[in-house]
């Protein structure tokens, strides 16, 4: 009797413990996405796809997108465990209500198909798989930064990874979109950034590279974050100090670090020794260095001159590049253009391109087609006897009320006292 009952309650248990697996299928599918993202996942891949039933996942592109909460630490009261909390689930929220209508999508089969998987990895980070196109979430990437400006404060940074297939290479794309936030660090929060802007036109990257690199010198690098890219040296240059470490260990790590970086640069498209000069060497030797002061002035110069090559020859890039979108914009602005429909023209992200405006212009699209629509308008009302509305739609405004309240925001007057002005003249 004791056997049987013994047996009896083994299975109930067994019972228990799968019905609790069944009913925290979520949970455990976090799991598997968070054990991805960190480079940590053991197991077999399509046998675990298949259990938590997301067995459609398997060979299917997606990228990964981190979200960041910019200032966190500033929407958190002091000593207050709780809020940290409530602002995270508050997050987490307004990426789900906003990603909502890429739940589910079954407009090309009949069965249902994932678009998108939200992980709540970091207190101060939402990450997001996503199974389409990404200009598909452009849009509702561009409304969350807003809407978590205007309802909640949050200040939002988006980076976005390369597409990949298999989901083992998920910690490759989620690095990626990592490096390409940090770009706000250069131009500015509240933007999306995507990866392929670091290197425009290069397409190619080492999967190995992603692999080795522990330190974020490589991603500053790659951005071109010079005051970062110092702190990471001093970093770098403490740890060695702190370890007492022998001449060829420091050594070995020196040259490892150069050696990444010239890895980095040829990711970037760029020649080392174009950078360097042709008598460059490779194997550096520390014992040519009298301390560790002199170790760091020299890291220190090594990275200033790469930086500045690289600046100058991504900002001649970016010259070339915005003269063409400028020239397009001047030529077609009485047309429906817009900065997304723009950009996508010409291949880039919408927050890259604003970024070039503000920085090379000066003011920001918006504004910039707005003041040449205007100033033809002034040209047409002082040259023609067109009709206010005929004015706007040549300019490219389809509504006229909304015409006029921009020429009197620019101008100060509306356009009908404006030609009144130049008739008295």
């Amino acid at each position: 009797m004791e056997e049987i009952i013994r047996e009896r309650n083994e299975r109930v248990e067994v019972e228990n413990l799968r019905r609790q697996l069944r009913e925290n299928k979520k949970a455990l599918r976090e799991k598997l996405f968070n054990d991805l993202l960190s480079n940590s996942y053991i197991g077999d891949i399509e046998s675990d796809l298949n259990y938590l039933e997301l067995s459609e996942l398997k060979d299917r592109d997606y990228f990964i997108a981190v979200i960041n909460i910019n200032n966190f630490m500033e929407l958190i009261r002091e000593e207050d465990e709780e809020q940290k909390y409530i602002v995270n689930l508050s997050f987490y929220n307004l990426v789900t209500k906003f990603l909502s209508s890429f739940e589910r999508d079954s407009s090309e089969t009949n069965e249902d198909k994932l678009v998108y998987s939200v992980i709540n990895y970091k207190i101060d980070q939402l990450v997001i798989v996503a199974h389409e196109d990404i200009d598909k979430f452009i849009p509702a990437f561009e409304d969350l930064i807003k809407s978590g400006r205007l309802e909640l404060g949050f200040s939002i940074t988006i980076g976005i990874g390369n597409k990949y297939k298999n989901l083992t290479d998920m910690h490759i794309s989620y690095r990626e979109a990592c490096s390409a936030a940090l770009l706000d660090r250069v131009y500015g929060r509240d933007i999306i950034y995507i990866f392929n802007d670091l290197n425009f036109g290069n397409k190619v990257y080492s999967k190995q590279l992603h692999i080795l690199v522990d330190t974020k010198l490589y991603d500053d690098l790659k951005i071109g974050a010079f005051p970062e890219i110092k702190k990471d040296i001093v970093e770098i240059i403490t740890q060695i100090k702190s370890s007492k470490l022998e001449l060829d260990a420091i050594n070995t790590i020196i040259y490892n670090i150069v050696l990444l970086s010239c890895k980095t640069i040829n990711e970037l498209g760029y020649d080392v020794f174009e950078i360097m000069g042709e008598d460059f060497n490779l194997h550096f030797d520390v014992k040519e260095i009298n301390n560790l002061v002199q170790l760091e002035e020299w890291l220190l110069s090594f990275f200033y001159k790469i930086n500045e090559y690289i600046n100058q020859k991504r900002s001649n890039r970016n010259e070339k590049l915005l003269s063409k979108v400028k020239d397009y914009v001047d030529r077609n602005y009485s047309e429906n253009i817009t900065l997304t429909s723009i950009s996508k023209d010409f291949g880039i992200s919408s927050g890259y391109l604003s970024v070039l405006f503000n920085d090379h212009i000066g003011q920001n699209f918006i504004d910039y087609l707005t003041n040449l629509r205007i100033q033809s308008a002034k040209n047409l009302l002082k040259s023609t006897d067109l009709k206010i509305y005929e004015i706007a739609d040549r300019v490219g405004y389809r509504d006229a009320y909304y015409f006029s309240t921009a020429f009197k925001k620019i101008v100060g007057i509306n356009p009908t006292d404006y030609r009144e002005k130049l008739s008295m003249l």
